[in-house]
């Protein structure tokens, strides 16, 4: 555990589960709560939003899957963590102007999220060489089951003391984390052997 936070791979295991942490938290945030984020938003048919929200995140997901060994990584965190910030942004912005615009943008955020949500079974087992693996993907996950926890339980503490753009922003924030912190340290773990992984030195890191 202890070589994990040492200098060779500390910035692997911070980018597992910083990058975990910020998929879930908006990811769990706003599905838990999908009726009352539409009700928020001035969405009167609910259950139709609804369904659509979750056909999305199925296609996302099958999408995510297809593309998954076709693009770099890096690209695919980062480009997701920044397209899911701008569609929240722009629902944070743009949802008063109407309820069909509101759901274009939230459906499409479920869309981007549930394809980027592969990288989390895919990418933590690439950061690690074999024998501080588990211990490192055991890490990512456990510090995701936190924020999953803490951001299902804030949401609605948040929307009832300072409404629902406010939380809404607060995920956009926590998504341009996300993306700033794989861009710092992200590796392009999926051209990597697992000597390579091995032998690096903190500079690569």
């Amino acid at each position: 555990m202890q070589t994990l936070f040492g200098p060779k791979y500390r910035k692997r295991t911070a980018v597992g589960a910083l990058f975990y942490v910020c998929q879930v938290v908006p990811f769990f945030a706003l599905g838990t709560f999908t009726p009352q984020v539409m009700e928020s938003l001035g969405v009167t048919s609910k259950l139709g939003a609804g369904a659509l929200y979750n056909v999305l995140l199925l296609a996302g997901a099958i999408v995510g899957l297809l593309l998954i060994d076709r693009i770099s990584r890096r690209f695919f965190l980062i480009s997701t963590f920044l397209v899911g910030g701008a569609l929240l942004a722009g629902l944070t912005l743009l949802a008063d102007l109407s309820p069909t615009l509101a759901v274009v943008f939230f459906t499409a955020f479920a869309f981007v999220l549930a394809a980027a949500v592969n990288l989390e079974f895919v990418y933590p087992p690439e950061l690690f060489p074999t024998d501080l693996r588990a211990s490192g993907v055991g890490i990512a996950v456990a510090a995701s089951r936190i924020g999953s926890a803490a951001s299902t339980f804030l949401l609605p503490v948040v929307v009832a003391g300072y409404g629902m753009n406010v939380a809404l922003a607060g995920c956009v924030v926590v998504l341009l984390i996300g993306a700033l912190v794989c861009w710092a340290w992200a590796p392009e773990a999926s051209t990597e052997t697992l000597s390579e992984i091995d032998g690096e030195t903190d500079q690569n890191c």
